[in-house]
């Protein structure tokens, strides 16, 4: 475990690296850290360790590509090993940070613990989204088609099926199948969706007029985001070269036959 640590911290730094090179501005709206958070993250490394929780940190990497790195390797390795209980382990992701979406397996082997939604308006639409996951689970059963995910393979598994709370605070799960349901896509397509809306917080800008919704039928109707790129640049093209529609219609023409028929002289 260590050794693929040391190569998550390596791969997460150097995608830190990356990023800020191909875009300087990433995050650079966020106001300083406070004073009482950057006090306790000083504090932090040697508590931890007094309890005895492993901890990764790396200049320069952000914690969740260090997370996402060894949540792949972990599946990795599980998929390689020998045994049906090492082929079974699954990986659970606690954060409410929605780019850990594109990780989501169809297996089930990595889900997400987010916290519950703190507003009825947040609640119905979370509620109306499990209960779609639900009816596309029944229907998929109904017909034979095994749906996304399968039985926990150990209590800390069953966690992500069953949500939790820690510290007064309520979590959910959220899996392949709420992104499908939620989207119409598959997680892999996180990043174009993302590239699509942008994120206002992290300072990256998407395409004006473009939200989720639109984003999402953009992806089902063209497939990435550079096929709708490119059909975006046609219909541009297309439209210099013809007269909107609307302006064709409201034209009014100069040029009808005067001897047109039904129409007498004024009175």
């Amino acid at each position: 475990m260590a050794a693929a640590a040391t190569a998550a911290a390596a791969a997460a730094a150097a995608t830190a690296r990356a990023s800020l090179t191909a875009f300087p501005a990433y995050k650079s709206s966020r106001s300083a850290t406070p004073d009482p958070i950057r006090l306790a993250c000083a504090a932090l490394p040697a508590l931890l360790d007094a309890l005895g929780i492993a901890t990764l940190a790396l200049p320069l990497a952000e914690a969740d590509d260090v997370i996402a790195t060894l949540a792949v390797a972990e599946l990795g390795a599980a998929a390689t090993a020998g045994g049906a209980r090492a082929r079974a382990r699954r990986v659970v992701i606690v954060s409410p940070d929605k780019d850990f979406r594109q990780l989501l397996t169809e297996d089930g082997r990595l889900t997400i613990l987010r916290p519950r939604a703190s507003t009825a308006a947040g609640t119905a639409k979370r509620t109306a989204l499990h209960a779609r996951v639900a009816a596309d689970a029944r229907a998929r059963a109904g017909s034979g088609v095994p749906a996304g995910g399968r039985a926990p393979a150990d209590g800390r598994a069953a966690v992500a099926e069953a949500g939790a709370s820690v510290r007064g605070r309520s979590y959910e799960p959220y899996t392949w199948a709420h992104f499908v349901a939620e989207t119409g896509l598959s997680p892999d397509a996180f990043c174009d969706l993302a590239a699509l809306v942008g994120d206002a917080v992290d300072n990256v800008p998407g395409v004006p007029g473009v939200g989720p919704v639109t984003a999402a039928m953009l992806l089902r109707s063209h497939g990435c985001v550079e096929a709708v790129l490119r059909w975006a640049e046609a219909e541009r093209t297309a439209t210099k070269q013809r007269p909107p529609a609307a302006r064709v219609a409201r034209t009014k023409r100069a040029d009808a036959p005067a001897d047109a028929g039904g129409v007498g002289d004024a009175p």
